[in-house]
């Protein structure tokens, strides 16, 4: 609310710290690392990233209940669709779709 009503402006570390951004990157670096971000996140199953993001999109106008309600409703339905081949093809190739996760920083 700070910022909304001073209009003050902040460096990069003041904003990391108080949570406007969540990472901070050298100078001149940015769009590269942006560039990777999205290939990170691009490797994950569309479904669920689409499902958490309206799920987070709903859940800011919403009650707490409402919300996990929401989240249950639409997760359900995802989950009935994606798990059972999903853990198959992790079974016989030993990593997801996207591949292996573990370099995501």
């Amino acid at each position: 609310l700070d910022l909304i009503l001073t209009g003050r402006t902040v460096n990069a570390q003041e904003a990391f710290h108080i949570g406007l951004i969540n990472r901070l990157v050298p100078d001149g670096q940015c769009l590269s690392e942006a560039i990777q971000l999205a290939k990170d996140i691009l490797r994950f199953p569309y479904e669920c990233m689409n499902t958490d993001r309206m799920s987070a999109y709903f859940s800011v106008s919403n009650t707490i209940d409402n919300s996990l309600k929401h989240e249950y409703e639409h997760g359900i339905k995802l989950i009935e669709r994606e798990s059972i081949p999903g853990a198959k093809h992790f079974v016989e190739n030993k990593q997801g779709r996207g591949g292996k996760y573990d370099d995501i920083k």
